[in-house]
C-alpha cells in the first residue's frame, strides 16, 4: 500500500476557522479545524460536484443593463446562470424567506427576507469541510431551504410553462446559487442525480412539469382571450402533492381527463405535440406506479419532485433540443 511522504505537499496541514463579531470591541472564534491540502481538495471536488447533482434546468432572465441605461430593442432573455455557491455564502441562500404578493398572470412579485437576524454563517464551513450528514446539519439546512424557497422555485417553474422570463433580478440570482445548493445538500445525503431520476417523488414533480405543458397548450388552442391562467394546472397541484401524493393523484386525475381527451382528438397544427406531452405523461405515470407511490414525502423527496418540477424537456417537447434554441424561440415570442 502506497503511503504519502510525511513532507509532500498533499500532506501540509492548514488550520481552517472563521471568526465572528461578537460586540464592537469583540472578536470570536466559530469554527476552528486543521485539515491537509489533500482534504481541501476531496471537498472541493465535492462541492463543486454536488452543484452537478441536478438534472438540466432552463429559466430565463433578462440580461443586466448598465444603471441609467434602457433595455435595447430586440433584447434576448438569457439563462440563469447556475454555479455553486461559495461556503459562507450558502446559508445566506438556505436561511432566506421568499414570500409571493399577489397571483398575477405572469409574474407574481415576491419579496425575501432573512429567517433570523442572526445566521450563523460558519455553517457553511461545516457543511463544506465537515461531516454534515453524521451532524444532522445538512439535513436541517435542506428543511430550512424548502421552507424558504420551494415556493419561489415552484411559482418560476410554473412561469417557465408559460414561456415568461423571470425580471426579479434578486430572485433569478438567488436561483442561480440555491437550486446547486439542493444538488450538493442531497449529493451529501447520498440523493444522487443518477438514482433520485429513477424514484418516484422526481417522477411526480416531472409529471406536475407535463401536465403544465399539456395545459398551457390546451389553453393557447382553445382559449381566445386571456389565454393562460395565473397557475397551470400542475402548478396548483404541487402543494397538494407534497402532503399526499395518493390523494393528490385521485384529484388530479378528475382535473387532467379533459386535457387528455383533447389531445387524443386534436387536429390543429400542435397535434403532435399535444400526442407527445400525451405519451409522456402516460410514460412518467406508469414509472410512478412502477416505483410505488410513497405515502408521504420527507424533505429530500420534497426537494426530489421539486427538481424533477424544474427540469427542462427541450423545444416545443424535445428532450435533444438545447436551453439555447428554446431561448432564442422565447425571446421570439416576448417581443
Amino acid at each position: 500500500m502506497k503511503t504519502l511522504n510525511p513532507v509532500s505537499p498533499a500532506n501540509t496541514e492548514i488550520e481552517v476557522f472563521a471568526i465572528k463579531k461578537a460586540d464592537k470591541a469583540r472578536r470570536k472564534v466559530v469554527f476552528y479545524r486543521n485539515y491537509s491540502l489533500a482534504q481541501l481538495d476531496a471537498a472541493v471536488a465535492g462541492w463543486l460536484a454536488g452543484a452537478q447533482n441536478i438534472p438540466p434546468i432552463r429559466l430565463v432572465k433578462w440580461p443586466s443593463i448598465p444603471k441609467g441605461q434602457k433595455a435595447q430593442k430586440g433584447t434576448r432573455p438569457v439563462p440563469l446562470d447556475f454555479h455553486a455557491p461559495l461556503p459562507l455564502a450558502s446559508i445566506e441562500r438556505v436561511y432566506t424567506m421568499w414570500s409571493q404578493d399577489g397571483n398575477e398572470s405572469h409574474e407574481p412579485p415576491f419579496r425575501s427576507a432573512p429567517l433570523h437576524e442572526k445566521i450563523p454563517v460558519f455553517e457553511g464551513m461545516e457543511l463544506f469541510l465537515g461531516d454534515a450528514v453524521a451532524s444532522g446539519l445538512a439535513a436541517h439546512l435542506l428543511s430550512c431551504l424548502l421552507q424558504g424557497s420551494a415556493g419561489l422555485c415552484a411559482a418560476c417553474g410554473n412561469l417557465a410553462r408559460k414561456r415568461g422570463v423571470i425580471s426579479n433580478r434578486p430572485a433569478a440570482t438567488h436561483l442561480e446559487t440555491a437550486l446547486p445548493l439542493f444538488g450538493i445538500l442531497l449529493e451529501k445525503l447520498n440523493r444522487k442525480k443518477e438514482n433520485y431520476m429513477e424514484n418516484a417523488p422526481y417522477l411526480i414533480g416531472r409529471f406536475l412539469n407535463l401536465a403544465d405543458s399539456l395545459h398551457a397548450l390546451w389553453c393557447k388552442n382553445i382559449k381566445e382571450k386571456d389565454p393562460l391562467p395565473p397557475q397551470l394546472l400542475g402548478s396548483s397541484f404541487f402543494a397538494a402533492f407534497q402532503l399526499n401524493p395518493l390523494q393528490a393523484f385521485a384529484n388530479m386525475g378528475l382535473r387532467m381527463k379533459p386535457y387528455c381527451d383533447w389531445a387524443k382528438t386534436n387536429s390543429s397544427e400542435s397535434a403532435g405535440l399535444s400526442r407527445w406531452f400525451l405519451a409522456e405523461i402516460g410514460r412518467t405515470a406508469a414509472s410512478i406506479r412502477a416505483a410505488g407511490i410513497p405515502e408521504r414525502l420527507s424533505d429530500a423527496d420534497k426537494a426530489e419532485m421539486l427538481l424533477g418540477y424544474l427540469s427542462f424537456t427541450g423545444k416545443n417537447g424535445d428532450p435533444d433540443s438545447t436551453p439555447e434554441q428554446d431561448i432564442q424561440t422565447q425571446g421570439n415570442e416576448n417581443e
